[in-house]
């Protein structure tokens, strides 16, 4: 489970690279920075995620974050379980 939550952040960070580094190109006075957020469907995040937060200036709380994914997996449960 963890090397595959690894395996994925390093598949994100790659796919994103490409883009930061046009953005800096086009854009030379913006600092750019690939910020990697993973919340799994039932509430999992990233270790470190306050800090990944405050980095891009969002002011949620995690636990805000996590009511809302596990209300949104609830949701999709009912739906496949009445199918």
């Amino acid at each position: 489970m963890i090397q595959e939550f690894l395996r994925k952040k390093v598949e994100k960070i790659e796919k994103y690279n490409d883009l930061r580094r046009e953005l800096s190109k086009e854009r030379t006075n913006v600092k750019t920075k690939i910020v990697s957020i993973f919340i799994g469907a039932l509430g999992t995040v990233t270790k470190g995620l306050n800090c990944y937060l405050t980095e891009i200036v969002v002011s949620t709380k995690i636990q805000l974050i996590q009511k809302s994914l596990l209300l949104g997996t609830t949701r999709i449960f009912r739906m496949v379980l009445e199918i």
